[in-house]
């Protein structure tokens, strides 16, 4: 049968459309999928993922060569299904493994020690309690650093992402995660008041000292120390200073430019640049379909967005309407997954 037969039979959700599937690339895509997993069984597996996800790309999906938009869903399922087992390979539970052996150097609640010194304190009867404190290894900043070594190890899991999002080392908000999950779409509000929770303390929590608690005296021997370990003549970085400057030069006559223009025309410019456009970056293999990307625009500034209709050839890119707390945290990640891809990438080649 003719690919565009089978394309139309997708079409009409006919269930024979995968049976001619199978009929004509079933041999094509196997060997695809055995070039990436080793074991047969899991590239069967592969292969059989492959038709489901034809069967939901198309509709709205019409593709002009089947052969290629079959060879491409079973690529990314193999190596998604290679990438998986060698992180099991690699970890199988190294981490809590190494975590635990820490133990042997931290003290344990409750043990000789305490009953000694509390022996001692007895007989001078001096009174004396012990805090017990939880299992070590299921604190928050274990949780945390755990959930930030899956990721290292696999970036597609989304439960420790969000974890690591969400604790103090990035201080994504609940709202902001929904942002990156849903692709910016607004949240209907509800009218119920919202309940403070109480923060619990953390070790990656900054001291603090309100102002009220600082007297003159200290903050006088405060400025007498600072003053006195400055050096008297401070080296500055040219580079960065004059980077510093021409970006500020920049961001000034923009501004001015900006300035000259009325309501009516910023607004128009501003629905332009929101508007989807053809991604101009460079593709890199590990950009899938809801990826985030950084595209630059005038002069020192950016846009971040997502990634949609991602083929071989191109992407179409939808920038989001963020505040630059939001799009600077964005683009932070965004620098982090694309050095550790092609790190990963490199190493997995180079072996």
């Amino acid at each position: 049968m003719e690919d565009a037969a089978i394309v139309e039979l997708y079409w009409q959700r006919a269930p024979e459309a995968i049976g001619h599937t199978q009929e004509k690339y079933g041999a094509y895509c196997l060997a695809i999928a055995g070039r990436l997993v080793p074991v047969r069984e899991d590239a069967e597996e592969c292969v059989n993922d492959t038709w489901l996800r034809a069967w939901e790309a198309m509709p709205p999906s019409r593709p002009g060569r089947l052969d290629t938009f079959l060879g491409k869903i079973t690529r990314n399922l193999s190596l998604d299904r290679w990438r998986a087992l060698r992180a099991q390979k690699r970890w199988q539970g190294q981490a809590e493994l190494a975590l635990t052996e820490l133990g042997d150097c931290l003290p344990a609640s409750g043990g000789v020690e305490q009953e000694v010194e509390a022996a001692a304190l007895a007989e001078r009867d001096i009174p004396c309690s012990f805090q017990e404190s939880g299992d070590f290894f299921h604190t928050m900043e274990i949780s945390v650093m755990l959930s930030l070594l899956e990721i290292v190890d696999n970036p597609r899991q989304d439960v420790p992402l969000i974890s690591v999002l969400r604790s103090p080392l990035f201080g994504f908000t609940a709202e902001e995660v929904r942002i990156a999950q849903t692709g910016g779409k607004p949240r209907r509000r509800s009218n119920r008041p919202k309940l403070v929770q109480p923060r619990q303390p953390s070790l990656f929590d900054a001291p603090t000292q309100t102002a009220a608690a600082i007297t003159q005296e200290e903050r006088t021997a405060h400025g007498f120390a600072e003053s006195a370990i400055r050096p008297a003549y401070p080296v500055e970085n040219g580079f960065k200073a004059d980077l510093n400057r021409r970006i500020t030069d920049i961001e000034r006559q923009m501004r001015e430019e900006e300035a000259k223009l009325s309501a009516e025309e910023r607004q128009r410019r501003h629905e332009e640049e929101m508007q989807p456009r053809p991604f101009d970056g460079l593709l890199e293999p590990h950009l899938k379909e809801g990826s985030f990307v950084r595209v630059n625009t005038a002069g020192v500034r950016y846009q971040v967005g997502y990634l949609k209709d991602v083929t071989r050839y191109g992407a179409t890119f939808h920038p989001l309407d963020l505040g630059k707390e939001q799009r600077e945290k964005i683009a932070a990640y965004i620098s982090v997954r694309d050095a550790y891809e092609r790190l990963y990438t490199y190493e997995a080649e180079s072996r």
